[in-house]
């Protein structure tokens, strides 16, 4: 009769891995409390000097390094000038670096001339209101002279040229420099006939 061979059951191997993972956890804990003392370190370090902002802080820092490598170059060249390099707004600009002089200021330019408006265009020439586009005659403004009670000529003539306006403002095509005359003295000469008592002058 054969002879069966007990089965071994291997050891739990997971009990050799609680040492390490205690040991993790124990220096994750570790490394918690080592960041926080940092972050409060850091947090101290700019009020210690002075600043408000933990990279106003950094920004000083850089800003000294820098001031001081460029005194170190000067120093192993004298002859050589420094590479100027602006410093960061932000931060105070070191006593010992040299101050450059202000660039002058460019000229202003010269005012330009003046435009002068262009000139008006010439008035056409025509006298007859059956060529309205060419008709250039303008009314005469001394009939709007007030006349007197024994001046019926007057009153005559400039009736007569009230009506001629009458005709001119109401023809379509008549250039418009021409009908803003005649507007105006269609409107002057109605007021000078109704002052003189001239009824029916509309």
């Amino acid at each position: 009769m054969q002879c069966c061979t007990p089965f071994r059951r291997a050891p739990y191997s997971h009990m050799s891995l609680v040492p390490l993972l205690k040991e993790l956890e124990a220096a994750r804990s570790k490394v918690a409390q080592l960041e926080k003392r940092l972050a409060e370190e850091l947090a101290s370090q700019p009020k210690r000097f002075g600043f408000d902002d933990p990279d106003d802080l950094a920004e000083a820092i850089r800003h000294a390094i820098w001031a001081t490598e460029m005194r170190a170059r000067q120093a192993a060249h004298p002859g050589r000038k420094p590479a100027k390099t602006a410093p960061s707004p932000q931060t105070q600009p070191d006593p010992a670096d040299p101050v450059p002089a202000p660039a002058s200021a460019a000229p202003a330019p010269a005012p330009a001339a003046p435009v002068p408006p262009p000139a008006p265009a010439p008035l056409p020439t025509g006298t007859s209101l059956d060529d309205p586009k060419n008709f250039g005659v303008l009314p005469d403004f001394t009939l709007l002279n007030k006349p007197g009670e024994e001046s019926s000529a007057d009153r005559e003539r400039l009736t007569s040229a009230l009506q001629f306006a009458k005709r001119v403002i109401h023809t379509s095509r008549v250039p418009a420099a021409v009908w803003r005359e005649w507007r105006r003295f269609e409107q002057e000469a109605a007021a000078v006939l109704r002052a003189a008592g001239v009824v029916h002058v509309d």
